[in-house]
């Protein structure tokens, strides 16, 4: 395996444990009236923020990758435009409140992976 597939491998691996991550701090099962003080403590913006913290880590990693002068132009092109991509993702993210919007702009980020980034194209 080449180094650009490992590079590639382990930033596919970040995004995915922030899938899993996100999955698991947005799962909320409906309220009763006993639970209601356990759901009270459920932040929506607290989410939203740890969602973009770890979101902001893969964008820059992506765009250190893009910068790097010792990688070739093709490569370079590839990582800026996925730094492009998590960035409106980001965007997306901190200027909604829909949960919806969000885990649609995260799956499209997965997805744009999978075409883009993870297959070579």
């Amino acid at each position: 395996m080449t180094e650009k597939n490992t590079r590639i491998q382990k930033w596919v691996e970040k995004l995915r444990l922030i899938e899993i991550e996100t999955s698991q701090k947005t799962r909320v099962r409906p309220r009763r009236a006993s639970d209601k003080k356990r759901y009270s403590r459920f932040s929506t913006q607290m989410i939203r923020r740890d969602i973009v913290r770890s979101l902001i880590k893969l964008y820059e990693e992506a765009l250190a990758f893009s910068l790097d002068e010792n990688r070739d132009l093709k490569e370079r092109e590839k990582w800026g435009r996925l730094a492009a991509y998590a960035a409106q993702t980001i965007n997306t993210i901190i200027k909604t409140y829909d949960e919806l919007k969000i885990e649609k702009a995260i799956e499209d980020l997965k997805e744009y992976v999978r075409q883009h980034v993870a297959t070579g194209g």
